[in-house]
């Protein structure tokens, strides 16, 4: 084998080529391989060096290198990528950016609020599409795939329904979706044997990025590596080590997080933004970057029970206000036991956007809520 790693004088750059597991090993076990060999190797240059990558073919291979040299926290350089597609070059420069030293974290909040997230625009991205995050369009997450939400689904997941599946996931596609909700976890089903069986088969379907709400915060260590993008996943954990576990995760695979309040007992301004602020500055402590994270208002309160519009939209309207961060709103909720909730939920995402929501977790098959999200993304 050639040697991967090539030492010029002190002043230059170290050079990584590319070092692929083929054919032997799945995605998840190749890309482990990969950046552990990486990490490996640029050990050798150490906190502060700067290291150039040279040759590279695959976005997967690309991202197992920044991984490590994230780690290691040594620079990184490029040559231009010949032999990928513009879509792959642009994402490759993307995670390149990401991966470079993490910006000192700020002091105190007010600097947090006005800085937000200018040092960098937040995405997120699967293998072949990116999606901007706040740049002024909204964006939409199907959220059909939840079978804690949806019998019918758990149904699907508990019998390994393939055909089934994939005429939803095709579906939420067809009907506009932007991202993609997918979750295994719901009473009586076996997530880690679910997730063996669904990503590939969401793969294989479809190249759209995905929202991950994930209740054992472990399952990230063997999911995130099969996703060679960026994905979006949802932090409601109550307790800070799991949470502190999931950043680590997070911050090691460039997902960005949705962090989200664990059930409030009330939405007075106080509780609100004290509860946020101090996700945000757990957050920040662990390695993540402003253009990590995304704060998610939520529409239910600590009893389960839907909020009053008026409070949802408050919520909205203060965090908008008070920090720089995208904004994700949970559309259904809200309206999830009215008789004509299909309206309702338009009627509430046009509140939401006029409020500064950048990202809805909407029921896609909901025509009207389309068609107004549609409308206002053309109206901007």
């Amino acid at each position: 084998m050639e040697q991967s790693l090539r030492q010029f004088d002190s002043e230059r750059p170290l050079i990584l080529q590319q070092h692929e597991y083929l054919g032997l090993y799945g995605e998840a076990e190749a890309f482990l391989r990969e950046e552990a060999y990486y990490f490996e190797q640029l050990s050798r240059v150490g906190s502060g060096g700067s290291v150039l990558l040279q040759g590279f073919t695959s976005v997967r291979t690309l991202k197992a290198a920044l991984m490590a040299a994230f780690k290691v926290r040594c620079s990184v350089l490029v040559e231009s990528f010949l032999h990928l597609s513009q879509y792959e070059q642009d994402l490759a420069m993307s995670m390149v950016k990401l991966a470079e030293s993490p910006d000192s974290s700020p002091e105190g909040k007010k600097q947090l609020t006005d800085t937000g997230a200018e040092k960098g625009k937040p995405f997120i991205a699967s293998g072949g599409r990116f999606v901007p995050l706040g740049e002024g369009n909204v964006v939409c997450i199907g959220e059909l795939l939840n079978p804690g939400l949806r019998p019918v689904v758990r149904r699907m997941m508990q019998d390994q329904q393939e055909e089934e599946l994939s005429a939803w996931i095709l579906e939420q596609i067809g009907s506009g979706s932007d991202i993609l909700s997918l979750s295994s976890e719901a009473r009586g089903l076996d997530a880690k044997k679910c997730w063996s069986w669904l990503l590939p088969l969401y793969s294989t379907l479809v190249d759209y990025p995905l929202y991950l709400e994930i209740r054992e915060v472990d399952h990230l260590r063997w999911i995130l590596p099969q996703l060679p993008g960026r994905p979006l996943v949802l932090c409601r954990q109550r307790d800070k080590s799991v949470r502190q576990r999931l950043f680590e995760m997070c911050r090691n695979h460039l997902a960005m997080v949705v962090l989200s309040p664990a059930k409030l007992p009330d939405y007075r301004k106080e509780s609100l933004l004290a509860a946020l602020w101090e996700l945000v500055d757990e957050a920040l402590a662990s390695g993540l970057r402003e253009r990590d994270l995304v704060l998610c208002a939520e529409t239910i309160s600590a009893q389960g029970a839907p909020l009053l519009l008026e409070e949802s939209l408050q919520s909205i309207a203060l965090l908008k206000r008070e920090t720089s961060f995208p904004l994700m709103v949970s559309v259904s909720a809200v309206s999830r036991s009215r008789p004509l909730h299909g309206r309702s939920n338009a009627y509430f995402a046009a509140c939401a956007i006029d409020r500064g929501a950048d990202i809805l977790l909407v029921n896609p098959s909901q025509r009207e809520v389309m068609a107004m999200v549609q409308a206002a993304n053309e109206l901007r």
